[in-house]
């Protein structure tokens, strides 16, 4: 079967020789074969027939991945197809090596990358590894599945991978992927889409390009600012209403003022405007203490006063902090992004 993508200068086509497949590369154009590519994994019939249109690609990367983290993606518990690393489709030694459902995943992904070549990366023994990187990811989502989702399109989604380690460009040091064999991609919320639509630039395109853990911590906290200068402007507006019918000016002077405190608007991100776990809070709060404790500042119980200080410190008093300060920052980081992430499926500013 001859497959090809719109706006790609190659097809491939399968063939069997001494009943080992062959995947012949050939320029859609003269109709040359310009080279052939020879998988090393066992695909049942079933998988040369399917059509490349039921089928849609995105490429990651993802520095944390070894061949055998390969996990399938579910909305609502129902499955819409697989992440795996590149380097699995050109070895037998993982896991899932005979498992017919991530196998023909996998053959429709390398067809796709090798439609997706350039005539001038071909040569006699392809790696696909080599040509698009080791770390590089697969995600392979089957059409008829995702057809089922109201509205479904995954950029809206592909934050939930982030937190994994999953990003387009650069790259991510995150534990969260340790023990997952299934991850639940969930949609940003679609409320607010004004500072959503920001806050996602800046934490798919500029975090994982941070080279330190200080860099990365001032961009997740810039998505913090953001998220809570819109609650400022909501609050604001409330107050302003408020102003034609109150006669106690005192305390609405003292609603002004709280509004205009970071750290109260912090806590109104956490708890009501947006839905952030119990544990996950408790997470980021210990790592926010450990990380004050070690650099001999005094802790907090809440989220939002233990996250302010440790921004305070970064921003206002990074001289005082130790040399190595960054390996607990690293952990601050970790658990920041979760709950970040979870604040952006969740979120409703009103």
């Amino acid at each position: 079967m001859k497959q090809h993508i719109n706006g790609t200068e190659l097809i491939v086509e399968d063939s069997l020789e001494n009943s080992k497949l062959i995947l012949k590369i050939i320029n859609n154009e003269t109709g040359e074969i310009k080279a052939s590519y020879y998988p090393l994994l066992s695909f049942r019939d079933s998988a040369y027939i399917q059509d490349i249109k039921n089928f849609e690609f995105h490429l990651f990367n993802n520095i944390n991945c070894v061949e055998n983290d390969i996990r399938i993606l579910r909305i609502n518990h129902q499955r819409i197809g697989w992440v795996f690393p590149i380097v699995s489709l050109e070895s037998t030694e993982h896991s899932y090596a005979k498992d017919n459902n991530y196998l023909d995943f996998a053959y429709m992904s390398i067809v796709y990358l090798l439609c997706s070549l350039k005539t001038r990366n071909l040569e006699d023994n392809i790696c696909l590894s080599t040509i698009f990187g080791d770390n590089t990811q697969i995600v392979a989502l089957y059409k008829p599945w995702t057809n089922g989702i109201e509205n479904f399109d995954f950029n809206n989604y592909s934050l939930s991978l982030l937190q994994y380690g999953y990003c387009e460009e650069g790259n991510i040091k995150t534990d969260s992927q340790i023990i997952v064999k299934i991850i639940e991609l969930k949609s940003v919320s679609k409320n607010n889409e004004d500072v959503l639509r920001f806050s996602d630039l800046v934490l798919k395109k500029m975090y994982p390009l941070a080279v330190t853990e200080y860099d990365r911590f001032i961009i997740l906290y810039q998505t913090i600012e953001i998220l809570i200068s819109k609650i400022f402007e909501v609050k604001f507006i409330e107050l302003r209403c408020d102003l034609e019918t109150t006669n106690d000016l005192h305390k609405y002077k003292e609603k002004i003022d709280d509004i205009s405190k970071e750290k109260y608007r912090i806590n109104l991100l956490f708890s009501n405007y947006s839905t952030v776990p119990i544990d996950y809070r408790d997470k980021l709060t210990n790592a926010c203490n450990d990380f004050l404790h070690y650099n001999e500042f005094d802790n907090e119980e809440s989220v939002q006063l233990a996250l302010y200080k440790v921004r305070n410190r970064i921003v206002h008093s990074l001289y005082l902090l130790k040399s190595d300060y960054e390996v607990l920052l690293e952990k601050v980081n970790n658990r920041l992004l979760d709950a970040i992430v979870c604040i952006m499926i969740t979120l409703n500013i009103h």
